[in-house]
């Protein structure tokens, strides 16, 4: 995977491991779109629309809102986006942990990192964005990417660690 990615060495990604790093990117990345709609539901609702005291019970009181429902589809998905990624947040940490506990190369862990960062940044777009049921599939595919770059980690560390006398 790191061999058709050539941004990694040129980014002086292949001598040092940055991966853990990548932890709190993955919940900053799970929040922007939490913040997203949340900004939305201010701007077209009213600032006092979102009750911080209470934050589901104000998406159920959107539906009550008089809102535009192209925008209220777009704060569902952005809230469905960041859901998402809170969910995968889980597999990407346990990946990221994995391959450091088996020492794969520096390599290795920031690339699928990286491609699991950009492929959570394209989904949440895409998420977001998406009105065509038929464009949908792209989302999935863009999610794909980015478990096929979990599990590659996990079965590198799997592999390495499977001859480990313990």
């Amino acid at each position: 995977m790191s061999s058709q990615l050539p941004f990694v060495s040129q980014a002086g990604l292949t001598q040092h491991n940055y991966s853990l790093y990548a932890l709190p990117v993955g919940f900053l990345l799970a929040m922007g779109p939490f913040w997203y709609a949340v900004g939305l539901i201010r701007k077209h609702a009213g600032k006092k629309a979102f009750d911080l005291a209470n934050p589901r019970e104000s998406y159920k009181k959107l539906g009550e809102a008089k809102i535009d429902p192209k925008i209220y589809r777009r704060i569902t998905r952005a809230t469905a986006a960041s859901d998402n990624t809170f969910s995968n947040l889980g597999y990407f940490s346990a990946s990221v942990v994995a391959g450091n506990l088996a020492h794969l190369s520096a390599r290795t862990l920031n690339t699928c990192v990286a491609v699991w960062i950009i492929s959570r940044i394209a989904f949440a777009l895409l998420y977001i964005n998406t009105e065509n049921p038929k464009n949908a599939r792209y989302r999935s595919i863009v999610f794909t990417v980015g478990v096929l770059a979990c599990t590659t980690l996990i079965i590198k560390a799997a592999n390495k660690l499977s001859s480990v006398p313990w």
